[in-house]
């Protein structure tokens, strides 16, 4: 095996983890059932999360890292990921990091209305304290969400 493949860290990445998926999201959505499995499966398979800065200091400087590291992410701030997701992690010692659209916090995500005519609650800033008391982190994911390729 190569020294790339040994030293590599898998990066999962979500966008919406719900109870109740909505058609035209279905591409970026896991149910709750689907997500505690995965999460399951990876701590049966001995995983432990790390963040991004500590992958980047890894990959940097040689800084070590658990054997078996993975990284979670969430894009966009849903408030399913903080009330379904962050409870599926905690139960196995995981932890995230969770991109929010800072200016929409407790809003909806506007965005999606011109592109798929659904919008979904955004967490509110209480939640992501919430988060973060917890073990994760929160970063940016712009102000406002704009299709930055466009821009």
């Amino acid at each position: 095996m190569s020294a790339a493949v040994a030293d590599s860290v898998p990066i999962l990445m979500y966008h919406q983890v719900s109870d109740a998926p909505r058609a035209p999201f279905l591409k970026y959505t896991v149910t709750g059932r689907a997500f505690a499995a995965q999460m399951k499966w990876l701590a049966a398979n001995g995983y432990s999360t790390i963040d991004l800065p500590t992958l980047l200091a890894h990959r940097r400087g040689g800084a070590p890292t658990p054997k078996r590291s993975v990284v979670i992410t969430f894009d966009d701030g849903f408030r399913e990921c903080a009330s379904v997701a962050a409870p599926a992690m905690e139960a196995h010692g995981f932890s995230a990091t969770f991109f929010l659209v800072a200016g929409l916090m407790g809003d909806s995500s506007r965005w999606l209305v011109a592109e798929r005519g659904i919008e979904f609650p955004i967490m509110s800033w209480d939640d992501a304290r919430q988060l973060e008391r917890a073990g994760h982190r929160c970063e940016s994911h712009s102000m406002t969400h704009p299709r930055l390729a466009e821009l």
